[in-house]
């Protein structure tokens, strides 16, 4: 199965190493707009070193993946970057899978989606009620779980980041 998929990544990144994994794996998986693919790990780079110039997030698309973008969700785990994945079925109508994490969470969020909003399964519905969870409870635990509570979301790189990134450049 193919996957149209989008990612938006954000958060701190601390190191030229987590800069290196994450522009490798994106360089790999995906490009900045539906059409086209980036040229490399350092085109990659460079684009992330904009995005956080200009105060956005990273942002990372494929028409007809054959994964989720395993990679760059990997690289943002290992280095405590954030991110919010949409996907759904090649040629189909919007997005049906979401998938979040930020550092603190054990494992990500994985789930149905609407297009516009995370879905509850009225089983889970009744399972909470039966329990006795009052369903703001369950509606914030969804928010929080998804990172709809993030509504700003740029990637940052530590100013010593760019330093040691120019000092491991090979010399021309």
């Amino acid at each position: 199965m193919s996957w149209d998929v989008y990612i938006e990544i954000f958060g701190k990144i601390e190191s030229a190493e987590a800069l290196s994994d994450l522009a490798k794996a994106a360089a790999v998986q995906g490009g900045t707009d539906w059409t086209a693919s980036l040229e490399g790990a350092d085109d990659a780079a460079a684009v992330i070193l904009a995005a956080a110039g200009e105060g956005d997030s990273f942002a990372l698309m494929c028409n007809e993946a054959t994964s989720l973008f395993k990679e760059v969700t990997a690289a943002c785990r290992a280095h405590g970057l954030s991110y919010v994945l949409h996907a759904g079925e090649c040629g189909g109508e919007g997005y049906d899978h979401m998938e979040s994490w930020e550092p603190g969470m054990a494992d990500p969020y994985e789930g149905p989606y609407d297009g516009n909003d995370p879905m509850v399964g009225l089983t889970d519905l009744k399972e909470a009620m039966q329990k006795g969870i009052d369903i703001r409870g369950l509606v914030e635990d969804l928010e929080r779980r998804t990172l709809a509570y993030v509504t700003e979301r740029r990637i940052e790189v530590a100013p010593e980041v760019r330093p040691e990134l120019m000092a491991s450049a090979p010399k021309a």
